[in-house]
C-alpha cells in the first residue's frame, strides 16, 4: 500500500489528507479491521524514504510537503494555464498512474489527468490549425490514430463518415478542407 499511499499524497501534495479519508481511499471503503495500524507502518516507511520534513503529521491526517513546480503535474497545469501547451505535452509520459490499476481512486484521478491532457491537447490542435499548420497536423494525427493500434473501419463503414466530415468542412478554406479530406482517407 506505500506506493498507493504515495500516489494518493502527490495528488494531494501540500494538503492535509484526513487519515479516515486515506483509509477508504486505499481500501476503496471496505478496509480491514488493521487499516489504522497498516496506513501508521506505511507512513513510517515512506517517512524514512522520502527523508526528514517531507511526510508530516497534521491533525487529523497526513501532509506530504512538495515544492512548487517540483512534480510534473504542477509543470504541465503551470505551462498549461500560461499558454505554453506544447511545452506542457512534452512532460506527458504515458498514461499517469498505470502501476496502479487497481487502486479506484488512481481510476478517477487517471481520468480528470486524462482530460486535462486533452484539453490542453486540442487547444495546441486549435493554435495550429489557425497558424496553417495544417499538413503537420494532419500528419500528426494519422500518428496518434495508428498509435491507438485500433483496427481500420472497413471501407463500407469509411464512407458515410467522410461524407459527413466533408459537409463539415464547407466553412473551412479549401488548403484546410484537402487536409481534413486527406486525414479521413
Amino acid at each position: 500500500k506505500e506506493q498507493a499511499l504515495l500516489a494518493y499524497l502527490l495528488l494531494h501534495a501540500n494538503e492535509v489528507v484526513p487519515s479516515g479519508r486515506l483509509i477508504d481511499a486505499l481500501w476503496d471503503e471496505r478496509p480491514p479491521p488493521t487499516a489504522s495500524k497498516i496506513l501508521q507502518n506505511a507512513v513510517s516507511h515512506l517517512r524514512k524514504e522520502l527523508g526528514d520534513g517531507r511526510l508530516l503529521t497534521r491533525d487529523p491526517g497526513y501532509l506530504l510537503r512538495v515544492d512548487e513546480g517540483e512534480l510534473d503535474l504542477q509543470r504541465f497545469e503551470r505551462l498549461a494555464s500560461e499558454g505554453h501547451g506544447e511545452e506542457a505535452l512534452t512532460l506527458w509520459r504515458g498514461p499517469a498512474l498505470l502501476n496502479l490499476r487497481d487502486e479506484r481512486f488512481a481510476d478517477d484521478a487517471r481520468r480528470r489527468l486524462e482530460d486535462q491532457r486533452l484539453a490542453v491537447l486540442e487547444d495546441r490542435v486549435e493554435h495550429d490549425l489557425a497558424a496553417g499548420r495544417h499538413a503537420e497536423l494532419v500528419a500528426e494525427l494519422e500518428q496518434r490514430i495508428d498509435a491507438l493500434g485500433k483496427p481500420a473501419k472497413p471501407a463500407a463503414a469509411r464512407k458515410p463518415a467522410r461524407a459527413a466530415r466533408a459537409r463539415g468542412l464547407n466553412g473551412l478554406s479549401s488548403s484546410t478542407a484537402s487536409c481534413a479530406r486527406h486525414a479521413t482517407r
